[in-house]
């Protein structure tokens, strides 16, 4: 079973292909030939907490899809995170290195976190702040 929306919107860091995955399960559970592989709610109808996650990730989706960022990963990080992802980033592309002595322990991480935002878009999930590259 893939992660649902409260799931994800928890996570620090995802990726747009598990909101694909949890789509397309959403979507099959109330398809005419009852291929679904969730349970419905008893009269082949989904269960109305399912059929709001999956008008919220529509509504998201409406938002920001790009099917060519989509398809191969579209990388949303918590905005509660992005300090540290600012941070790790900076290491990634060598920037500053693994060893946090003086002067990498003076750098002011929050400033730098506010610079790199201007390269990412917000957007809002379930009451829940990410952002994605632009």
């Amino acid at each position: 079973m893939t992660r649902t929306l409260d799931e994800l919107v928890h996570e620090d860091i995802w990726d747009s292909r598990d909101a694909i995955e949890r789509i397309a399960e959403l979507e099959g559970m109330n398809d005419p030939e009852g291929i679904g592989s969730a349970p419905d709610n008893g009269d082949g109808h989904m269960d109305p907490e399912d059929y709001s996650e999956l008008l919220a990730w529509r509504q998201f989706m409406d938002t920001c899809y790009l099917p060519e960022d989509w398809e191969y990963g579209e990388t949303f990080i918590a905005d509660s995170y992005f300090k540290e992802y600012a941070q790790e980033f900076a290491e990634q592309i060598g920037a500053i290195s693994s060893d946090y002595q003086w002067p990498l322990s003076h750098i002011d991480w929050d400033a730098a976190a506010d610079a790199l935002k201007q390269d990412y878009t917000e957007y809002e999930l379930a009451g829940h702040t990410f952002r994605a590259r632009s």
